[in-house]
């Protein structure tokens, strides 16, 4: 087995695609080598709205090389129009947050219709 180097990251660019409306957000496609691991980098950049220069967000993504082709073909699929069911534990988490949302709200409208 080849000996690798654990504290050095290479970096090699792959695409700059168009994020958004207009031309002021971009997403920095990157595979990265780092520590005998590959993985792909997305890297959200802005145009600065005064200064009108780049500057990278929080939003970052970092995907092992093995799942690419996974998120590949869910991005085709989407672009196709395909729908799937959603998986148990999503669709048990999004009935929670209804169901604390429509809390909120009664607690919120009980506050406001409450006698002063």
């Amino acid at each position: 087995m080849a000996k690798v180097d654990i504290c050095s990251t290479r970096k090699d660019f792959i695409a700059e695609v168009p994020w958004g409306d207009g031309d002021r957000r971009l997403v920095i496609v990157e595979n990265c080598h780092h520590g005998g691991r590959e993985y792909t980098h997305l890297h959200t950049w802005n145009r600065h709205r005064v200064h009108d220069c780049w500057y990278p967000t929080k939003r970052y993504f970092t995907i092992p090389r093995h799942n690419i082709r996974l998120l590949v073909d869910a991005l085709a699929a989407a672009l196709g129009g395909h729908t799937a069911d959603k998986p148990e534990w999503l669709a048990y988490f999004e009935s929670q947050m209804a169901w604390r949302a429509e809390v909120k709200a009664m607690d919120l409208l009980n506050k406001v219709n409450a006698p002063a």
